[in-house]
Parts: C-alpha cells; sequence; structure tokens
C-alpha cells in the first residue's frame, strides 16, 4: 500500500510539471511577407517613372530588401518607405516587351520573402534603322534672333557623340544630330540654358513656331575625316518629334525622327546640358547677353586701380577700376571713372564719390560703354555680359586703406535687367 501511494503521488508532481512547461511555450512567429499592392505594370512604349506600393508584413529587426536582377531597360529601380520607384526606358522594339523586378526580403540565415512586380510594356510601333546614343549635348542659345515673328526663343541643339575640336569646329569623325529648337520661353540661367521641358515636332518649311524644330535648322551629318572638317553626310528631316524631360536631375532628351532618304533615326541623351549664350547682337538691339537680373559674387576678387590722367582733357582724372578673380574664372567687373578737376593722379588714394552713367566723358561720372560686368564659367567660357547703363558706382575710403566699390546699374536689354556688386579690400593702384 505504501508503494501504491507514493508512485502515485510521483506521477501527479511530473504530469502537474509538465503542463505548467507547455503553459510558458510561445507560439512560433508568422514569417514575414513581401506584399506587393499592385503587381503588373502595363507600360506606355515612351520612357516613363512608375511607383508600386509595396508592404513587409511581420518584419524582423536585422530584415533587408534589395531586388534581383533585372533588365537594362529598367532604370533608376529605388526601395523608398513602401514604395517601389522605377523608370521603364523607351520600347523602339517592333513588340511588346516584358520584365520582372523580384522584392526579395532577407531574414536570418539564408532566409528570403519574395514579392515580383511584372512590367508589360507595348510597343512603339516606329522601328528605328538607327540609334545612336549620344554622349554630349551642345549648342547656341539664340533667343529671338533667329524667330520669324521675334518672339519665339531660339535653342540650337547638337545631340553627339563629341564637342567641338580645340578650334571649336565639329570634330572629324563625329555624328552630330542638329535640332534648332523654337520655344515660348526665355532662358533665364546664364549658367545651364536649355531648351524646356516638352514635345517638339519638326517644323513647317520657312516657320519658326513653337514648339517645333525648324525643318531648315535641324539635320543629322557626320564629319569627314579628312584634312578639313567637312561634312561627308548632311541629310535633313522630313518628320519626326523630340521630347525633352528632366529626370533625377539630368536631362533627358529622346528624338524619333525620319530624313528625307526614309532613314528612321531613334537619338537619345541623357546628362546635363549648358547651351553657350548668343543671345545678344546689333540686329536685336542689344549687347546684354544677361538673362536676368545678376548679383555679382566678388568675394575673393582682387582689384587693380589704374590711373589713365587726363585722358579726357584738362581738369578731368580718369581712372579704371577692375574687379577679377585672380583665375579669370568668376565675375568681372571693369569700370572707368572719370573724377572732377578737385582729384589729380598725384593724390593719395582713389577719388571716393558716388559716380552715375554718362555716354560721354563729364565729372563725376561712369562711362557706360566702358563700364561693364562679364560673366566666366569655371571652364573659361564666357557665359554672358552687359555694359552699364543708368545707375550709380560708389567709390568709398573705409579705413586703413581699405576701399569699397558698389555698383547698380541697369544694362541695355528692354526691359533692362540690374547687375549690382560690392567689393571690399585694398586696390592695387598703378599710375
Amino acid at each position: 500500500m505504501k508503494t501504491s501511494t507514493v508512485f502515485a503521488v510521483l506521477l501527479f508532481s511530473i504530469l502537474s510539471f509538465s503542463c505548467k512547461k507547455n503553459e510558458n511555450v510561445e507560439a512560433p512567429a508568422a514569417e514575414p511577407v513581401v506584399d506587393i499592392r499592385d503587381s503588373l505594370v502595363e507600360a506606355c512604349w515612351k520612357r516613363g517613372r512608375y511607383v508600386v506600393s509595396y508592404g513587409i508584413e511581420n518584419p524582423v529587426p536585422d530584415g533587408t530588401l534589395y531586388t534581383d536582377p533585372f533588365p537594362e531597360w529598367i532604370e533608376n529601380v529605388e526601395c523608398n518607405e513602401g514604395s517601389l520607384i522605377f523608370t521603364v526606358g523607351t520600347n523602339i522594339s517592333s513588340g511588346m516587351r516584358e520584365a520582372e523586378i523580384v522584392l526579395v526580403y532577407g531574414f536570418g540565415e539564408g532566409l528570403a520573402k519574395t514579392g515580383t512586380v511584372r512590367i508589360v510594356q507595348e510597343a512603339s510601333g516606329f522601328e528605328a534603322d538607327r540609334v545612336f546614343m549620344a554622349s554630349v549635348a551642345v549648342g547656341n542659345y539664340y533667343a529671338e534672333r533667329y524667330s520669324a515673328s521675334h518672339t519665339e526663343q531660339n535653342y540650337f541643339t547638337y545631340l553627339s557623340d563629341a564637342a567641338y575640336d580645340e578650334l571649336g569646329f565639329l570634330v572629324k569623325g563625329a555624328t552630330y544630330y542638329a535640332f534648332d529648337i523654337f520655344s515660348e520661353v526665355r532662358a533665364t540661367d546664364v549658367f545651364s540654358i536649355a531648351a524646356p521641358e516638352g514635345t517638339y515636332s519638326l517644323g513647317i518649311p520657312g516657320e519658326t513656331g513653337a514648339g517645333t524644330f525648324s525643318a531648315t535648322g535641324s539635320y543629322w551629318i557626320t564629319i569627314g575625316n579628312g584634312e578639313y572638317n567637312f561634312p561627308e553626310d548632311c541629310v535633313d528631316f522630313k518628320s519626326g518629334f523630340l521630347d525633352i524631360h528632366a529626370e533625377d536631375g539630368e536631362w533627358v532628351y529622346e528624338a524619333f525622327v525620319e530624313d528625307v532618304d526614309g532613314g528612321k533615326h531613334y537619338v537619345c541623351y541623357k546628362g546635363t546640358v549648358g547651351l553657350d549664350n548668343f543671345s545678344a547682337g546689333p540686329d536685336v538691339g542689344h549687347n546684354s547677353s544677361l538673362l536676368s537680373d545678376y548679383d555679382a559674387d566678388l568675394s575673393g576678387a582682387v582689384c587693380e586701380a589704374s590711373c589713365l590722367g587726363g585722358t579726357y582733357g584738362e581738369g578731368l582724372s580718369t581712372w579704371v577700376l577692375t574687379v577679377y578673380p585672380e583665375d579669370y574664372r568668376g565675375d568681372i567687373v571693369n569700370i572707368e571713372i572719370v573724377a572732377g578737376d578737385n582729384f589729380t593722379p598725384w593724390d593719395d588714394g582713389l577719388p571716393t564719390g558716388k559716380y552715375s552713367g554718362s555716354g560721354v566723358p563729364a565729372s563725376g561720372s561712369y562711362i557706360m560703354d566702358k563700364s561693364s560686368l562679364t560673366i566666366v564659367d569655371a571652364n573659361g567660357r564666357t557665359r554672358a555680359s552687359g555694359c552699364f547703363r543708368e545707375g550709380s558706382v560708389i567709390l568709398s575710403l573705409m579705413e586703413n586703406g581699405v576701399y569699397s566699390i558698389e555698383f547698380d546699374c541697369l544694362d541695355d536689354n528692354r526691359p533692362a535687367y540690374r547687375m549690382t556688386g560690392k567689393w571690399e579690400g585694398v586696390p592695387v593702384v598703378k599710375y
């Protein structure tokens, strides 16, 4: 009887312990799931940016999200806080094409879950005989100079595999696609002149309508390798369009054109654009190529003050003030002032005072045609310049030989743009 009692107590203890242990065991955690909100993207044949929403259910602390490899016509793929963002390139093939972007959520050691976005892109219907991927975009901005109505803005642009040679000519062996673009929008930034975003079609011969590239100024050429930089081929366009848009801080140009010989061309360029500024000239009534008001940055510049004595006659003292960066990359100001007869080159210091613009030498004036602002970029290219017209130049002596030169002047544009700036420092005086 003792034995039975002991066995019963022992069995009860074991069962009690087993039940308590099971009560503390946690249920297995649910595995992560990659949830794609819209797994099918039907893309237009044109280049475009797409966004697909996704979510990660049951995420884990060490989980990482990445994508499997995808075709090269799927570009700029980003996974950003629940949004899968990507660019689908232009389909210039004759048929529809498909691709997949596989989102992979890795966790633990060798464990992963996936979600798939299927992309179906329609065909363009444009079967190109020639595909040209340009590496540079160069050209000239002429403003309204070549506009038939004197209102449209002209952005002549080459898409090419080379820019210019050291003499400024087109490069031997290079190919250039020329687009003589016209827009209603005027350029405003001298450092990054480019045709505005939009779709441009081939214009009617002799016309320069906004939203077109002219029939007379648009063509493709290949430069020969002979002694002179003459074109081997120069073929005009018969039809087509050019699409321009900004994407991730770069310009994207895509052209679909047919030439007069029946050849079909697809031309693409991605990168920066900075056309040279040829907006000024006697034919448009102004010599200033400024595109907006401009406040000169003269920090770190040096100043040379040259006394020319009585250049304009007895009783007048002429000084030329030149403010420039030492490497001549940046803003350069040149001002010619005429002081009164109370000042001679033998006096100490510069002729302080306020000077106003004048077309002829006069006491207390700056000579308008000989006073100017020039803007030079980091590559040594002049981006814009303008002569001073109406306004004021103030030359002040501060202390310890430090002078201040401050100007606020208009150019000869109509309406005029303002040029402002201030320099402080010790000038180098030359007699």
